[in-house]
């Protein structure tokens, strides 16, 4: 298809008819279009009719770029405006051509997203690694099933560090935030005391004391934890939105920490991850979780090749045959349709006139945006 459909939940029923990829597409279905009436006897050849449809399934596959999304978005509501039964019958599939490959000598893999590459990077080169917790000098290696729980929770981490734009802070400082657990339970805001952040800032204080720079907390103003920074003379102010803190629980729990705190690191800086590469013998040592993650990713990444398709047009036809269309590797999505008051509700919320709704729709989930294409 050429570029954008209408938006058909906006467009006047006659203009959707006049459109030209929308009136291709209805001929190159068959089965005709418009959804049928539930209440009241119909004549088939009026509506839609998916027994009449020239194929078994529908896969729509577009670029992974935001265009593609959007271009995607509008296929979907098409379908279930006009052609529902397609979505209810278990016809309407989402093809996942990768965006990622990854290439390491002859060794070449297909990613469909961040997340999986993120996943690929941690755990595809652990035997390059080698990874142990250092406490007082004691040395002890990790067991494997330790390390792929740490992995995932520095993962979460990160992902907490960046959705909740935290990220002008330094990694060393919000990983103390997460060590102290401190606004992973009960946090009263009407209560703040300096005595509440003492193992905290005692933490910050040990991390920094190579660089000569000690917080201190003042207080709260605005909803905002306002720290001091002092290195030799020259103060700075840091402001930590207590709303954004307070979101953290959604991406780690207390539970999810049991191993990590069993390390020691919620206690005190003596416990720190150490990371060597056994080919070159480098080491890094890192104390927290965002530290850790950064580290390892950023070691993961050493040797590869990392290419990012943002359009289909980008692979050539081999590529796109083996990732994308060849039945014996390519991924599907299924369209289902579970809950049809739901969906009519965000259908109209997303692609209707009403503007406030959209807005505060897109305001409410800002935090769950990792990464974001303009």
């Amino acid at each position: 298809m050429r570029g954008k459909i209408l938006n058909v939940i906006k467009a006047n029923p006659h203009k959707i008819l006049e459109n030209n990829e929308i009136s291709a597409l209805i001929t190159a279905i068959g089965g005709g279009y418009g959804n049928p009436p539930k209440d009241k006897e119909y004549n088939k050849s009026d509506y839609f009719n998916a027994d009449a449809m020239r194929y078994h399934k529908i896969v729509i596959m577009t670029d992974a770029d935001v265009d593609g999304s959007h271009i995607r978005t509008l296929l979907l509501t098409f379908f279930y405006q006009f052609m529902r039964d397609i979505i209810t019958e278990g016809r309407l599939y989402i093809a996942q051509p990768p965006l990622y490959k990854v290439k390491k000598g002859n060794s070449e893999n297909y990613l469909i997203d961040d997340k999986e590459l993120t996943k690929f990077l941690l755990t595809n080169n652990k035997d390059e690694l080698e990874f142990n917790i250092f406490d007082k000098k004691k040395k002890v290696q990790l067991k494997e099933e330790e390390l792929n729980e740490i992995i995932d929770l520095a993962a979460r981490a990160n992902s907490a560090y960046q959705n909740l734009d935290l990220t002008y802070l330094d990694s060393q400082f919000f990983d103390q935030v997460i060590n102290t657990g401190l606004f992973l339970q009960d946090f009263a805001p009407g209560k703040v005391e300096k005595s509440i952040f003492k193992n905290f800032l005692s933490n910050l204080n040990d991390v920094y004391k190579s660089e000569n720079i000690k917080f201190t907390f003042q207080s709260m103003i605005s909803n905002e934890l306002v720290f001091l920074q002092e290195k030799e003379g020259y103060n700075k102010i840091i402001k930590l939105p207590l709303e954004k803190l307070l979101h953290l629980r959604e991406f780690i729990s207390l539970e999810s920490l049991k191993l990590y705190n069993k390390m020691g690191f919620s206690k005190s800086t003596d416990a720190s991850f150490g990371i060597a590469k056994l080919s070159t013998k480098e080491n890094f040592s890192c104390y927290g979780l965002v530290e850790f993650f950064n580290t390892l990713f950023e070691m993961s990444k050493k040797g590869q090749s990392i290419s990012r398709y943002k359009g289909l047009g980008e692979m050539n036809p081999e590529q796109l045959w083996e990732t994308t269309l060849d039945r014996a590797n390519r991924k599907l999505l299924q369209v289902k349709l579970e809950d049809q008051v739901n969906a009519e509700r965000q259908l109209i919320m997303l692609m209707g006139d009403d503007v406030t709704d959209r807005k505060n729709f897109i305001q409410d989930n800002s935090i769950k945006v990792a990464n974001l294409d303009i």
